[in-house]
């Protein structure tokens, strides 16, 4: 045989696989989440008051373990994809507003353009600044005129 402490390795994990055998066992994300919650409020525990930081990182921790070692695999399959749909559409309204945050910042200001009225109907219209002589056309009266910008 092999040395003694290397039997007792294989012991010890072939009773952890019996024992996890019809459990959930993932580290999902949403496992993930859970863990990095909860290792972030470990860090921040001083700063917390009446040592919240500890009572919320052993609620996020057993929460993982719980989870891990549950035995309703299909509910526990069903939160991640909860989470994940979560996830996603946080994600999409992120991006969303960067886009948004990007295209504000690269609008042309109001300086750059000239606003001039139609002589017909006096409706404002906008040209950029330096063109110079242009012909415009009317949106609403479809006047053709030319102005300098």
């Amino acid at each position: 045989m092999g040395p003694i402490w290397l039997q007792r390795v294989m012991k010890a994990q072939q009773k952890y696989q019996q024992v996890m055998k019809g459990r959930y066992a993932r580290l999902d994300q949403l496992n993930r989440f859970f863990l990095i919650l909860g290792l972030l409020f470990f860090v921040v525990r001083y700063w917390l008051p009446f040592n919240l930081g500890y009572l919320l990182f052993f609620v996020f921790v057993f929460l993982v373990i719980g989870r891990f070692s549950s035995k309703k695999i299909y509910v526990r399959t069903n939160e991640n994809q909860a989470y994940l749909k979560k996830t996603v559409t946080f994600k999409n309204w992120l991006s969303k507003m960067r886009n948004k945050m990007t295209r504000q910042s690269k609008q042309p200001t109001s300086t750059t353009y000239t606003i001039f009225p139609c002589p017909t109907c006096q409706l404002k219209q906008r040209a950029p600044k330096g063109k110079g002589e242009i012909r415009v056309t009317c949106k609403k009266c479809a006047t053709q005129f030319t102005t300098k910008v």
